[in-house]
């Protein structure tokens, strides 16, 4: 198991030292080139990951272009997590970004650890619950807040991502064009991390 994860997982729940040993013995592992897909559309999302490293969207291809709806960042889960949960195709695909590390969790593990401990039930919650809230929180922000209102919250929930992605899939997933996102962002600078 990798350090980076296991330290996740020490902060989200405790694992008595024989889950930790089992779940260790049951992980995959894969690794991603940029642009590479790991779940194309219309593929059932058989598992779940944690990003070691690099970055991951999922997007949906319209006839007017891809959408992006979520971005997942070092440290973080990802997945296509309405596909996981119910175990069929995919609307939307998960791409990486850059060169992406990931530790995978089969479907079949979730509900094997799930049966094992109430540890592994708790955490599972957490994953889901957050990836709810994610979602509620996007969707208001959409009804409610501008364009700039809604860089600005993007900005909060992904502080490190314009150093990550291209500017155009930022402005996709804001659901703006690339040219409204620069004037937003020249109206309103983006502070140095070095300063």
């Amino acid at each position: 198991m990798s350090d980076a994860f296991e330290q996740y997982l020490r902060m989200q729940i405790e694992v008595p030292p024989a889950e930790w040993a089992f779940l260790a013995s049951q992980l995959g592992k894969k690794i991603l080139a940029k642009n590479e897909l790991w779940l194309p559309a219309g593929q059932v999302g058989r598992h779940l990951a944690f990003l070691e490293t690099g970055v991951l969207r999922s997007f949906l291809r319209t006839d007017k272009g891809e959408i992006n709806n979520a971005f997942f960042l070092a440290g973080s889960m990802a997945g296509a997590f309405t596909s996981f949960l119910t175990q069929a195709p995919s609307a939307w695909a998960v791409q990486a970004l850059a060169p992406t590390r990931l530790v995978t969790i089969s479907y079949d593990l979730f509900q094997t650890l799930y049966a094992r401990h109430p540890c592994w039930l708790r955490w599972g919650h957490q994953v889901l619950e957050a990836q709810f809230l994610h979602k509620c929180r996007r969707e208001t922000a959409f009804m409610r807040a501008s364009a700039a209102e809604h860089y600005q919250a993007l900005r909060q929930l992904y502080p490190t991502l314009e150093q990550q992605v291209a500017q155009y899939h930022i402005a996709s997933y804001l659901g703006i064009t690339p040219e409204t996102l620069s004037r937003i962002r020249a109206a309103a600078p983006v502070p140095s991390l070095l300063s």
